[in-house]
């Protein structure tokens, strides 16, 4: 995670953990992982929440924990690894069917 150029401590593991056991009950964890080999590559910690969108139930995939408590949360990488950060976001395109909609907000080049 440290070589992740726009990592943040919202992200280190025991801050998830906690964010999770505290407000996660209700959706549903989506951690994609890359790896090369028994090496991971990339890792997209992302959850499935139950929303409602104009009065209809939707499933909202998004990086876990809420928008307006962390600080832009990325995809884990080794650096500016951005074939693996494609890899993450073509599995997203072929899995799409798993929810309605996606927020993935301030996301680097």
């Amino acid at each position: 995670m440290y070589q992740t150029p726009d990592w943040t401590p919202f992200q280190l593991f025991d801050v998830q953990q906690i964010w999770w056991e505290s407000f996660g009950a209700e959706n549903l964890p989506y951690i994609v992982v890359l790896r090369d080999g028994p090496a991971v590559r990339a890792i997209a910690p992302l959850q499935i929440q139950p929303t409602i969108y104009y009065g209809r139930p939707r499933r909202l995939l998004k990086f876990i924990g809420n928008h307006s408590e962390m600080d832009r949360p990325t995809i884990l990488r080794n650096g500016d690894d951005s074939e693996a950060v494609d890899a993450i976001f073509a599995h997203l395109i072929r899995n799409a069917d798993g929810w309605d909609s996606v927020l993935l907000y301030e996301q680097t080049d």
